[in-house]
């Protein structure tokens, strides 16, 4: 019994090692592909993988967006709500309607660091997205070409280019270009099976883009108007009698689908029209000049075509200054930012792109056929993949008037809405459209080639090669250099000396600047408020009531600056730029520490920080209750903005300064001294005319040098010049008031 229990199992283990061996010879490539593109994820992000607990991937808009929002205590849900650790004392709310565009990436991010923590769980989202996109474009191309190496090369081309490099560190959701692959895709499916299954998957992907993130809107649309159309029109041609009506009946499952795509976005739509105003209102405090945003985030055709500006082996091979000098200067200077702007397509895949399609219209103007065939209409997928590549790049270009006549269409979007301003993103959707085309020429190419088959492998072998070195952005296993930020390592050493004073509390961070609308300065306080744990009188929102307030607290040497905030409570100030013998000459504040300018510094969120040294100095307590606001009048002169000690307003004719009480107080205001300086901004001299409540409290010719003014005022201090001049207001509050 022994001896035949023995054979049986011995038999029973060479049956599963035989099929396990059939198993991995039927499916080795499939494993190859998964494995080679988690490969390529590590070998792009690198520490932020090995090191997935502290080293990110990225530094700025997603250490101060999904790190913090998931890393602060307690942690935010997806959508937003009240929290305490910002616009101290009162603290925040940020829930916001908008947030609805983004809640498929923010719960996703969200469940992603529940399960691993903020940063890790940020790190596993990055890499999934150039995992996920990587073997979406290999099913796709496969689909289309059953070519599997020519899918393979396609995945890897698409998914990991300088420009997700550069760019998914800080915004992630661009490295799930995987939503768009699929609505191509699944459009395909749509026309050519005819499935009811292929309506449902077309249209919820198209859907999940519009829950996904605001901009994927923008980004399926050169898919979902360039595919139909071309389809339309093809069906149209090939209709024996070229009827309309017969064109539209085989279109049954597009307008199925289009139904269903209506039905699952109308919640989105719900909200946004019933929230419209707040959404405005919202959206616009953190913009500028939109049309000048745009025009500096958009893209010129030959910037397609423009190498990394950073690239090692291209600096080291022309000379870093030529080769850096040279591709800025493709770039207008970035004035978008580099990963913004890094929109350059390989060379190797635009030039053998083009010489392709050029091969294959020449051969089709001479009536000779191809041998080529693809899973889908072959004029389908050409055509239509070249429209969705010149609708995108179409889009991209900047908001103009060609000949002072025709307008682009971006400039035809601003005027409509304002809703999408950073028109560069639109690189995603070329960048897709041309691989693909890419890989239907190389495609063409492995037929028209066919009999130099031994040749072909190694000519593969040299184009990943060649497309890989244009994508070595950055030293193997290091990550992105310009912003790969571990908590251990890269904290600037005052806020991790400020993450040890136990008896400090809550600071404010100098300059004190609105988030988005001023500068973008926000974003790296409330990344290094991860690391020091302090509260921030500065806030996250701005449209808050307190947020108006702080704009008379913008100048820390003002008299009534220190004491403002020695009456709210803040223990220190951090400030950004100014040398720590001058906050050491401001009363009321005692310099605690100081340091260099560090790697991440605050030079690049702010252009008021010419030298990013940091003092930290503690401010004395005060009872001060009430505090000079600037109202009605007072407009943002960046000309009067120096430092955070060199601040002066500039007021129309007639402006006024409310006294108020300080933010979160509910006392009421008193008639006490107040003190200010004034003088006509660059212009002859006039009469300057301060009525204090309801009467006259002084009257003087001022000129460009500044006047003091001291009157007792309540409520309210009214400026008016008999010349109807601006004026430039500073030094707000009394030295001798306590």
């Amino acid at each position: 019994m022994h001896k035949s229990e023995n054979i049986a199992k011995r038999i029973t283990v060479i049956e599963a090692v035989q099929l396990m061996l059939r198993l991995i010879k039927k499916y080795w490539f499939v494993g190859f592909v998964i494995v080679s593109y988690l490969f390529f994820s590590v070998y792009y992000m690198g520490p932020s993988v090995w090191d997935c607990k502290n080293t990110l991937y990225g530094f700025g808009d997603n250490t101060a967006g999904p790190v913090w929002k998931f890393g602060i205590s307690p942690s935010q849900p997806p959508l937003g709500a009240s929290e305490n650790v910002t616009n101290f004392p009162v603290g925040e709310n940020l829930y916001s309607p908008v947030n609805y565009s983004l809640s498929g990436q923010s719960v996703a991010l969200w469940g992603s660091s529940k399960v691993f923590g903020a940063v890790c769980g940020y790190n596993v989202f990055n890499m999934f997205g150039f995992f996920v996109s990587a073997l979406t474009m290999f099913g796709f191309v496969y689909a289309l070409s059953r070519r599997k190496w020519i899918a393979w090369l396609s995945g890897y081309a698409v998914s990991f280019t300088p420009y997700y490099q550069m760019k998914v560190g800080g915004h992630p959701g661009y490295g799930f270009q995987a939503l768009l692959i699929g609505v191509a895709w699944t459009f395909f499916n749509l026309v050519t099976k005819k499935r009811k299954r292929d309506i449902v998957y077309f249209s919820g992907l198209l859907a999940v883009c519009f829950y996904f993130d605001p901009y994927f809107s923008l980004l399926a649309a050169p898919i979902v108007l360039s595919l139909p159309i071309v389809w339309l029109v093809i069906q149209f041609f090939t209709t024996g009698n070229r009827n309309i009506v017969n064109t539209l009946k085989k279109s049954k499952t597009i307008f199925l689908a289009v139904a269903l795509f209506l039905m699952l976005v109308t919640p989105l739509l719900g909200i946004t029209i019933s929230n419209s105003r707040q959404i405005s209102t919202s959206v616009a405090a953190v913009r500028g000049n939109v049309f000048y945003e745009t025009k500096a985030c958009s893209n010129l055709p030959y910037e397609y075509a423009a190498p990394f500006v950073l690239h090692p082996i291209f600096e080291r091979m022309v000379g870093k200054d030529v080769y850096v000098t040279a591709v800025n200067d493709l770039h207008e200077g970035f004035p978008c930012g580099i990963g913004e702007d890094t929109v350059g397509i390989s060379i190797t895949i635009l030039v053998i792109t083009l010489t392709g399609l050029v091969v294959m219209g020449w051969e089709r103007l001479n009536g000779r056929r191809t041998k080529l065939k693809l899973g889908y209409d072959q004029r389908l997928v050409i055509f239509g993949m070249l429209g969705v590549v010149l609708l995108a790049a179409a889009i991209s270009f900047p908001p103009v008037k060609l000949f002072g006549i025709i307008p682009t269409p971006s400039y035809a979007m601003l005027k409509i809405t304002t809703t999408w301003r950073t028109i560069a993103r639109l690189y995603v959707v070329v960048n897709f459209g041309v691989v693909t085309l890419f890989a239907i020429v190389l495609a063409f190419f492995s037929d028209y080639f066919s009999k130099y088959r031994k040749v072909l492998p190694v000519a593969f072998v040299l184009l990943f090669g060649l497309i890989m070195v244009e994508y070595q952005a950055f030293r193997p296993f290091s990550g992105n250099k310009l912003s790969t930020f571990s908590y251990k390592t890269d904290v600037p050493s005052a806020y991790n000396w400020l993450g040890r004073q136990d008896e400090i509390k809550t600071v404010a961070e100098y300059p004190l600047e609105k988030a988005g609308g001023e500068s973008n300065a926000m974003a790296y306080y409330l990344s290094m408020q991860l690391a020091h744990k302090k509260r921030l009188f500065n806030g996250n929102i701005p449209t808050t009531k307190e947020e108006e307030l702080r704009q008379s607290l913008k100048d820390i040497s003002d008299p009534q600056t220190v004491k403002v905030l020695g009456g709210l409570g803040i223990d220190a100030v951090v400030v950004h730029g100014v040398d720590k013998s001058v906050i050491g000459n401001i009363d009321g504040l005692e310099v605690v520490y100081a340091a260099p300018q560090s790697k991440f510094n605050l030079l690049a969120y702010t252009p008021t920080v010419k030298n990013d040294n940091i003092v930290i100095a503690k401010v004395r307590k005060s009872k001060t209750s009430q505090m000079l606001a600037l109202g009605k009048g007072f407009v943002r002169n960046t000309n009067l903005i120096k430092s955070a000690t060199d601040w002066s307003y500039e007021a129309v004719n007639n402006s006024e300064i409310n006294v108020v009480p300080i933010p979160g107080s509910s006392k009421s205001t008193e008639v006490q001294k107040q003190c200010f300086k004034v003088k006509i901004a660059g212009a002859p001299r006039a009469n300057v005319t301060v009525t204090a409540d309801s009467g006259v409290a002084f009257s003087k010719i001022v000129g460009s040098e500044y006047v003091p003014v001291q009157v007792l005022a309540g409520t309210k201090i009214t400026l008016t010049n008999d010349k109807g001049y601006n004026m430039e207001i500073a030094d707000l509050g009394c030295v001798t008031s306590q």
